[in-house]
């Protein structure tokens, strides 16, 4: 596929949109809420990967009295768990009669009393615990399209005698439940839920406090002896027994096991009407295989056509589903995510829980769950913890690594029900806020909130201040003009989302732009001039963008077209002095800075404005005019609008010069007085500024001789990636906009082959993973677009006699 086609089809999906995560990330966006480790620890037991494998067992072990240190590569529950479709089924993804040919009925029948019991286990958690996670009970249907399926009638003569909450539907009440069933197994007490949100709330109350969990926290280095030692880039951990539940084990605890992988694809389709489907579970026994459920009550999930990692993925991956969205469901729909989840399953269908046969007494692995994440994934987890504790548990020999010696040969690697398998370490982009989280402690609190969120209670508490600092009779207009402003700002945002199709709901930084614009206006500015101010802003937010974030701060840029188009005056009346007002907005500056960790850039800032002043005090003998230091004016700017994120760079050196060249810009202009505003232009050059710094080519240190990657200049066309391998490793070669660029092949987030994805999507210069959409440039290896938030390393190339050579 080249990359001509596949920016086509990108920029398709983004002007649709369509949005290429799973919903789950967009209502609890993906963000750091626990610490990452540091230092040195001990506890009863380890746990690697915070998936519901992992968490489950952490539970499950604190349950039980245990000390529990739960380590998460990335984010908790940004791996396969917040790709999943959240089916909470007890059904096995794998085939009932040739389970029972190679296990017996008994086996088949123990397999769902122990799946029954983690099922219960799992609802009562939600219920018990309060969790409020979108759990609603259902029931579920494996189902055929036409009558008398001989498959499917297999499945219900083990069913019968298996579970005693099934039963055979043919005819109407099958089409009724949904209008492709011809007939269906149903399976009652089956449930749906947001898997990403329970885990997120589960770990935030009061009994978790003995599950201390670290994020960020990848384990680089183990010593397993008599107890176990387990090492990250930040600290220690030193315990008695260690799980591996981080979806395919980590080395060196890598199991030897035929595991088949592959990608299922999802899709999230929104109704004008009602839905087609009842409130259940679904999914066929056909070839590609489908399944589906409503996600709420206008919105429907499909997933399936799912492909095993030996097949190539093809241009339009989601076009399977689209099709039978149309054909065999119906109705007027708008498909409003696209996703896809990973699958590891193993050759009957179950997963491989057990002791590791190296290290029996200390280590326990999981991995291979299939399609059923979700309640094997629990089963799972409550074994570890068992098996850790010296606890007898019926699934043990269920999931055992020896039951593989007497597995069916015919045995077909499942399709997938749920879309992913849980347990992955993985992280990380995002919108609702997520469940109520008890925090122990301010800093715990300010770390978990949203920066938007945080703004706007800073905001809240400084508005006033300035009103207070004001002439009582100013105080009313001002009031008006930013409840105008507020108002004006949030609703062009919203009128601007109807528009592009994007989900309506209210912006909080149109908000934030919105008391921003609102308290710098004079309070005699004209109603039109504030709204037109307001839209022109949120407008031009929407309209100049670079890689997908606005070019300019739209408050600064909004300002200052008013006062050179309108003739508008900015007051800044909510930065008029008073020394509660300055204590406030120093505290806000410091402590935005420091959420968005940007301090560099507000102690370059006021470094540089505070030297050039100081140069100008002792040159001219006197103050000049005007000679606010650490007046509320620019505290106010240097705490709202200098730390916008979207605006203003990451990298701490870039961080410094931006800081310093706003400040020196300021200054300048301020001498020269001119008749605009120096800090609102300052700041907008500033912005340009660091648009240009992303284009600049950034060269990685050098890691020794360069290694000849076996590819000549002809195989690669313009925007095309190749897979290479060379001294062991994996790289992504792409030949982009004229040159070559390479990364490592495996996505930082859940080690997706880069090269099987798309290239261009973003800049022109970008690679897409194919399995969670993550987005890097090529160029630098940084991160654009989660659930990624590693950067990739990337290496120089070089062409030596037509072949391509990297430093590595």
């Amino acid at each position: 596929m080249s990359g001509e086609r596949i920016r086509k089809r990108a920029s398709k999906d983004k002007h649709s949109g369509v949005k290429t995560t799973s919903p789950w990330l967009d209502l609890t966006p993906d963000k750091p809420r626990f610490p990452a480790l540091s230092g040195r620890l001990d506890a009863d037991v380890i746990v690697i990967g915070a998936g519901m494998v992992g968490v489950m067992a952490a539970w499950r072990l604190a349950e039980s009295g245990k000390s529990v240190v739960l380590l998460e590569k990335n984010q908790v529950a940004s791996g396969e768990t917040a790709f999943t479709t959240g089916f909470i089924t007890r059904v096995p993804d794998a085939n009932l009669p040739d389970l029972e040919k190679a296990y017996g009925a008994e086996f088949v029948s123990s397999l769902f009393r122990v799946n029954a019991r983690a099922q219960q286990y799992l609802c009562n958690l939600v219920k018990n615990e309060k969790i409020e996670c979108g759990f609603a009970k259902c029931a579920s249907y494996s189902f055929a399209y036409s009558p008398h399926d001989r498959a499917l009638e297999g499945e219900w003569g083990i069913a019968r005698r298996a579970d005693r909450a099934s039963r055979f539907i043919r005819g109407r009440p099958a089409s009724k439940a949904a209008p492709p069933l011809s007939e269906a197994v149903c399976y009652g007490g089956e449930a749906r839920f947001d898997a990403r949100r329970f885990i997120l709330a589960l770990l935030s109350r009061p009994a978790a406090k003995r599950i201390r969990v670290f994020e960020n926290s990848e384990a680089l280095n183990f010593s397993v002896g008599d107890a176990v030692s387990v090492k990250t880039s930040g600290g220690e951990v030193t315990a008695g027994k260690l799980i591996v539940a981080s979806g395919l084990p980590v080395e060196p605890f890598s199991i030897e096991s035929d595991i088949a992988s592959a990608t299922s694809f999802i899709i999230a389709a929104k109704y004008a009407g009602r839905l087609p489907i009842s409130d259940n579970l679904f999914w066929d026994n056909s070839e590609p295989y489908f399944y589906f459920r409503r996600l709420d009550s206008k919105t429907l999930l499909l997933g399936g056509a799912d492909l095993p990692d030996s097949s190539p993925i093809p241009a339009s991956p989601h076009a399977p589903l689209e099709s039978f969205l149309r054909t065999r469901l119906g109705g007027s729909s708008a498909i409003s995510y696209k996703w896809a989840g990973r699958i590891h399953s193993s050759p009957d269908g179950l997963p491989y829980v057990s002791a590791h046969p190296k290290f029996e007494q200390t280590v326990f692995v999981a991995t291979a769950f299939g399609g059923n994440g979700m309640v094997m994934g629990t089963a799972a987890g409550l074994l570890l913890a068992d098996l850790a504790i010296g606890r007898k548990n019926e699934g043990e020999k269920l999931f055992s690594l020896s039951r593989g010696s007497v597995a069916p040969k015919n045995v077909q690697t499942p399709s997938s029900k749920s879309a992913a398998q849980p347990a992955q370490t993985g992280q990380p982009r995002k919108s609702a806020a997520p469940a109520a989280v008890k925090q122990k402690s301010p800093i715990a609190w300010l770390r978990s909130v949203s920066i938007y969120k945080l703004a706007i209670y800073m905001l809240v508490l400084a508005v006033p201040l300035g009103l207070l600092a004001l002439p009582q009779e100013a105080r009313l207009p001002a009031l008006a003009t930013l409840s105008l402003a507020v108002l004006a700002a949030v609703l062009s945002q919203f009128l601007l989302s109807r528009k592009s199709g994007a989900p309506l709901s209210l912006s909080e930084p149109a908000l934030i732009s919105g008391i921003i614009i609102g308290s710098a206006l004079a309070p005699n500015t004209p109603p039109l001039f504030v709204v037109l101010i307001c839209a022109f802003a949120m407008l031009t937010k929407r309209l100049l963008r670079v890689r997908h974030v606005p070019l300019f701060n739209s408050a600064a840029l909004g300002l200052l077209a008013g006062s050179l188009l309108l003739g508008t005056h900015n007051g800044w009346w909510a930065s008029n002095y008073t020394p509660l007002l300055g204590v406030w907005l120093a505290l806000c500056a410091f402590v935005l800075s420091w959420k968005l960790r940007r301090l560099s850039m507000q102690f370059a800032f006021l470094a540089v404005w505070l030297a050039l002043w100081g140069a100008a005090v002792l040159l001219a003998g006197n103050v000049p005019e005007p000679a606010f230091f650490l007046e509320s004016i620019p505290l106010y700017f240097l705490a709202f609008m200098l730390l916008e994120h979207t605006t203003s760079p990451m990298r701490q050196s870039w961080q410094i010069l931006y800081g310093a060249l706003v400040a020196a810009a300021a200054f300048a202009v301020i001498r020269s007085a001119l008749p605009i505003e120096a800090l609102l232009i300052a700041l907008l050059a500033g912005n340009v500024l660091t648009k240009l710094l992303l284009f600049l080519p950034v060269r990685p240190k050098s890691a020794g001789a360069g290694l000849e990657l076996c590819l000549g200049k002809a195989d690669l066309s313009d925007g095309t990636t190749r897979c290479v391998s060379a001294g062991g490793r994996n790289f992504s070669i792409a030949f982009l906009g004229g040159k070559y660029y390479c990364v490592d092949n495996a996505c930082t987030h859940m080690g997706g082959p880069l090269c099987k994805g798309s290239v261009g999507e973003l800049n022109g210069f970008t690679i897409t993973c194919p399995w969670h959409n993550s987005v890097f440039d090529m160029r630098d290896g940084q991160v654009l677009r989660g659930p990624a938030s590693a950067s990739l390393r990337r290496y120089d190339v070089s062409v030596r006699k037509g072949l391509l050579y990297i430093s590595a």
